[in-house]
């Protein structure tokens, strides 16, 4: 199992699909240039709620969406944990 597509699969599915399946970790890591635009981090984020809304994580499920580290912005869903590692940042959001 290719680990990248799986994860991708989960993040361009639709919020449909997501409603039949869980998954204990949903890995994201969209290219870092959607933070250089406001508009794109805004789907980003979107799309972050509709897959914590569906009810995709398992009971104790995460998901992980890493970004750049110089993006300052504030993210739209607030994450359970924020983490820096040199250029990147991972932002953890559980299952509520």
């Amino acid at each position: 199992l290719d680990r990248s597509s799986a994860a991708s699969d989960v993040y361009k599915r639709q919020v449909a699909d997501l409603e039949r399946e869980t998954y204990a970790l949903i890995f994201v890591d969209p290219p870092f240039k959607q933070f250089d635009s406001s508009e794109e981090t805004d789907q980003v984020f979107r799309r972050i709620a509709d897959i914590l809304q569906a009810g995709a994580l398992s009971a104790r499920g995460t998901l992980l969406l890493r970004h750049p580290s110089t993006w300052t912005g504030r993210p739209a869903c607030e994450p359970a944990r924020v983490r820096v590692y040199g250029e990147s940042t991972v932002l953890y959001y559980e299952r509520a």
